[in-house]
């Protein structure tokens, strides 16, 4: 389960067991949107807007303006991390049905089409042990 100052191994531990790794580098600034109006100034006058996820996640928690600093993260920000995580993994699964949907379906009677439906099929049960398919809401 992910928690504001979790440590780092954890936290990748988590990531890797859910397949989004890769989200752990992206910029706090992605989360400004769903962030309350009080710390989003934190990103620009403490320079963070390219903090990672997953530094944001592990900092000390500030949960008020005067404890907000480099080195802690506004609890609003680490929530709005984990969420953005969370999110992921449920769009992602949303994206694995639709995949199982997509596979039901027949192959192209055209040879051409056909050729290039079996080939993306090799190529996608390697991809799959590594990456999470994205579901429309993430593309």
């Amino acid at each position: 389960m992910l928690h504001p100052t979790m440590s780092p191994s954890d936290l990748k531990a988590w990531a890797q067991r859910h397949r989004v790794e890769y989200a752990l580098s992206y910029p706090a600034k992605m989360l400004l949107v769903p962030t309350s109006k009080v710390h989003t100034n934190w990103l620009w006058v403490y320079r963070q807007n390219n903090t990672s996820l997953q530094e944001i996640i592990t900092r000390q928690t500030a949960h008020t303006l005067e404890e907000a600093s480099t080195e802690t993260a506004p609890l609003e920000f680490q929530q709005a991390a984990i969420q953005y995580l969370e999110d992921m993994v449920q769009n992602a699964k949303r994206a694995e049905q639709d995949e199982i949907e997509l596979l039901d379906q027949t192959a192209p009677n055209n040879p051409f089409l056909k050729k290039i439906w079996d080939n993306a099929l090799k190529q996608r049960t390697p991809l799959r042990q590594q990456v999470n398919p994205r579901s429309k809401k993430d593309r």
